[in-house]
């Protein structure tokens, strides 16, 4: 931890205070400015309730425009369309669920034959079997 965080973080438990949301965005703008590159990693963006996830775009947003060094922005989540409508404008790759069902294809075949009863199942019902897990994988 960098040592000018530390110390706030510690004078804030010393006063038995917390860190407001524009200390904390101030706090990692100032984290990001200390090294020539940092990865950002947000995971499930989409499962937070509104009023948050609008403030974390927010902040997304002021570290990509007041950022002194490169910063590249990793988030995971559903593609809800106010997610993306905010980040449209910036370069971006997306990467969808349904890109990996070869990857779950694969797996499935490989995993399910482990079972001790499968070969006993008809071919029509492992085949079944195999399409309604790949189809209820939904990438994931």
């Amino acid at each position: 931890m960098h040592k000018k965080l530390r110390a706030l973080w510690l004078e804030r438990k010393l006063r038995g205070s917390e860190f407001g949301f524009e200390a904390c965005r101030e706090q990692l703008l100032e984290s990001v400015n200390l090294y020539p590159r940092t990865t950002l990693v947000l995971d499930a963006l989409d499962e937070c309730d509104p009023d948050s996830r609008d403030r974390l775009i927010e902040t997304i947003e002021l570290l990509l425009s007041r950022s002194k060094s490169s910063l590249r922005v990793f988030i995971s989540s559903r593609p809800d369309a106010d997610i993306r409508d905010r980040f449209l404008s910036r370069p971006n790759i997306e990467i969808q669920a349904t890109d990996n069902q070869e990857d779950i294809k694969k797996f499935v075949n490989e995993e399910i034959v482990k079972h001790r009863r499968w070969n006993k199942i008809s071919a029509q019902l492992r085949e079944d079997v195999v399409k309604t897990l790949l189809a209820r994988s939904e990438g994931m």
